[in-house]
């Protein structure tokens, strides 16, 4: 992670409050974040926060909904029906940059 940090290249502002509370059962979620948001950010030239951020929670999803050994959470659940639901991006910019 601490080359993430510390691109010059890649810039992650978010808000550690708001991605803990779906990181707090599960901490492996929070490296999924970073990971997402930096792929698309190593990918593409010039990302939005949104694109950004959006990347990172689908990341997540992805993580906890394939990991086996997961501790089941309410807000990742919650996450995930918006996922399958297709409302995941308007509740990243609703909810998730907003707070």
């Amino acid at each position: 992670m601490a080359w993430i940090t510390g691109s010059p290249t890649i810039s992650i502002d978010v808000n550690a409050d708001v991605l803990m509370k779906f990181c707090g059962k599960n901490g492996e979620l929070l490296m999924s974040f970073m990971g997402g948001y930096t792929k698309l950010a190593l990918e593409n030239k010039d990302i939005t926060k949104l694109q950004g951020d959006l990347a990172g929670v689908k990341a997540m999803v992805y993580k906890y909904k394939s990991d086996a050994g997961r501790v089941k959470d309410k807000a990742m659940e919650n996450l995930v029906k918006l996922d399958k639901e297709g409302k995941l991006e308007d509740w990243v910019k609703t909810d998730f940059e907003k707070k």
